[in-house]
């Protein structure tokens, strides 16, 4: 079974770069480089893994996380099936 990975970063060469390593066979990787692209993504496909910038602000991060609880709320997603990662 494929897993998705969603990468987060306002840096295009940055993201490029992660992706590149993650991507096989056994992978499909999503590059966005706003919150609102991640947004739109999370709540339309399922994600195993969910890369963050850290340099993204701190508004940005709560906003995601808001959607993130909401569709567990929902029953959307389950708290074991996504893991975050910040990557500075």
């Amino acid at each position: 079974m494929r897993k998705s990975i969603l990468i987060i970063n306002e840096n295009v060469d940055e993201a490029r770069k992660i992706k590149e390593r993650l991507v096989s066979a056994y992978n499909d990787v999503e590059c966005v480089t706003s919150i609102h692209d991640a947004v739109n993504l999370f709540v339309n496909m399922d994600f195993t893994l969910v890369i963050l910038d850290a340099n993204m602000s701190m508004e940005d991060d709560h906003k995601l996380l808001k959607v993130m609880r909401k569709a567990k709320r929902n029953g959307n997603i389950k708290v074991n099936q996504v893991h975050i990662y910040i990557l500075s």
